[in-house]
This record gives C-alpha cells, sequence and structure tokens, in this order.
C-alpha cells in the first residue's frame, strides 16, 4: 500500500486499530495504545540491550510508561515531559503521567543513556518511525543520540502499525530505531542505518 503522507499513515493506523478492536484508550491523535501492549513489555525486558543498560530513557506514552513498573527498582530512568515544556525528568515512581511528573526530580541535562523505549504510531521494516505530529520523538531521539551515538532505540507496537517501507516519505530530520517489539516478534535493525 502506498501512501501520500505520514498524516494518512496515522489514520490508517488508528482507523485499523479501532475497526479491529485493538486499541485501547488513548488511541486517535495519540501514541496508540493497544491490546497485548504488556507482551511487549515482557519482550523488551528479557532483551540483552535492556538487561546490559543502566540508564534508560521512557517516552511519556501510554504504551510505553508500562515499562517503569518494572524497571524502576533496577534502572535509571529518565522521561521527557510532554512536548518537552520542561526539558527531561528522571522518574522516582510508576503511576499515571501526573503522579509521575509530580514526583519526579527535575534534571537540567539528560545524562548518557543506554537504551531508550519510544512511542510510534507507524514504524517500517527499516526502522523508520512516524509519531503523532508534533515532531517531540525524534527530538527525543537526537538529543540521545547527541550523548551517546551508540543508544539503542526501541518502540513496542502492535504488528498492526508495522509496514513494509514508508522511508519515501521521511525528511531528514527524521529518526530511526533499532529494534521493533510487538505481541509476536522483535525486530533488530542494526544493519539498517
Amino acid at each position: 500500500m502506498i501512501f501520500k503522507s505520514k498524516e494518512e499513515i496515522r489514520n490508517f493506523v488508528w482507523n485499523e486499530m479501532k475497526k479491529n478492536g485493538i486499541c485501547k484508550f488513548p488511541c486517535f491523535g495519540h501514541i496508540p495504545n493497544f491490546k497485548d501492549v504488556e507482551r511487549t513489555i515482557e519482550k523488551i525486558i528479557g532483551l540483552e540491550e535492556y538487561k546490559n543498560s543502566k540508564r534508560i530513557f521512557i517516552s511519556p506514552d501510554t504504551p510505553q510508561r508500562i515499562l517503569i513498573k518494572f524497571a524502576i527498582k533496577e534502572k535509571e530512568i529518565y522521561m521527557a515531559t510532554p512536548k518537552l515544556k520542561n526539558g527531561f525528568c528522571k522518574v522516582k515512581i510508576f503511576g499515571n503521567l501526573y503522579e509521575i511528573l509530580k514526583n519526579s526530580e527535575k534534571i537540567f541535562e539528560i545524562p548518557k543513556i543506554d537504551f531508550a523505549l519510544i512511542g510510534s504510531v507507524a514504524v517500517d521494516l527499516k526502522g523508520n518511525r512516524i509519531g503523532k505530529g508534533g515532531g517531540y520523538g525524534d527530538r527525543e531521539i537526537k538529543i540521545l543520540r547527541e550523548k551517546n551515538k551508540n543508544v539503542i532505540v526501541a518502540t513496542n507496537v502492535h504488528e498492526i502499525q508495522v509496514f513494509e517501507d514508508f522511508s519515501y516519505l521521511m525528511k531528514e530530520h527524521d529518526e530511526k530505531v533499532n529494534i521493533i517489539i510487538t505481541p509476536k516478534r522483535v525486530i533488530k535493525l542494526f544493519n539498517n542505518f
């Protein structure tokens, strides 16, 4: 299927997820939350790249925040504030976004991160990702890579969010991911950069 724009892909994903009963709140206009998201978190915890990390970054979107619940006792966790309005914070507790932000430690500069879990609306098998449209995920990845060019960037999505190739829609500022995790599989893309 050939799409004319990133927005067309976003709308396709959101509509397909709703039509197939896959999305959970939030979905439309967001990084979609989905059924079986917990399976992706289990797969992430089993990754060597995750196990070997000391400091991790988790985007503030619902499907990624679940990892905090499991990582809070063993990792240093950092998160971007929504729309990067207040930069980054060090996460101290698991809860809803309001509770996490209220109890987090404000930081002035993010340290070197080993492993990052970023939200995506869609991703392709070349590592290209499409977020919800604000460009914040790309900015977050860029900042993390400026600190550590070897940071592992993963995204957890439902199979319906994975496409063969939409690289023809990508711009220079768009950042790629190294690993795609779905409830069914782990796709490592280290050779696609």
